[in-house]
């Protein structure tokens, strides 16, 4: 029946993966009829359900520089065995397999293109860029951005930085992010 989503904000829970035309409808009727989500669930998306595994990419950039952060993956089900409804996130770990090929291709063809297409439509970013994707037989595919670090994924990646790098990732530093290296610890 593919994905269904709530064209808005839900606090994490917008996505619907339902197994049958039954499920898919009822999805519908609860954000749209029965209003659970507000005004967000006033539209619905259907999409084509990705198969493969999410995966949480998050960089910082002052506009000149562009830092991921280490590497994240949360758990999204609510029951074990990846059972059950999506959540905003029910624990993490980091860091998340990314081998340097698929580093390269989340760089080249999601994270830099973004950015500077922000830029060139004057909309210069300076902060941080979440990239939630879908990595399907080696390639990366955007579920959705967002302008904040991850929940849960941030308890993961900040207790492996430095407190050095806590600096880097501050309001008033992340300006100075070119002339910076983003120190973290191994894994």
């Amino acid at each position: 029946p593919g994905v269904i989503k709530v064209d808005g904000l839900a606090a994490g829970k917008r996505v619907f993966l339902p197994n049958t035309k039954e499920e898919a409808i009822e999805a519908i009727e609860l954000a749209m009829e029965k209003g659970v989500f507000g005004e967000a669930g006033k539209r619905v998306v259907i999409e084509e359900e990705l198969k493969g595994r999410e995966l949480s990419f998050i960089v910082i950039t002052d506009g000149k520089s562009i830092k991921p952060l280490v590497s994240s993956q949360d758990y999204k089900p609510i029951y074990e065995g990846d059972k059950g409804p999506n959540t905003g996130g029910m624990g993490s770990y980091s860091p998340a397999f990314v081998p340097f090929s698929l580093y390269k291709k989340i760089m080249k063809q999601i994270v830099i293109p973004t950015l500077r297409g922000m830029k060139r439509e004057k909309r210069e970013f300076k902060g941080v860029l979440y990239a939630g994707l879908m990595i399907e037989n080696g390639n990366p595919k955007v579920l959705e951005y967002n302008v904040r670090l991850g929940d849960p994924e941030t308890q993961v990646i900040l207790s492996r930085l430095s407190n050095l790098c806590h600096a880097c990732i501050s309001r008033n530093s992340i300006y100075l992010l070119h002339s910076r290296a983003l120190p973290q610890l191994p894994a």
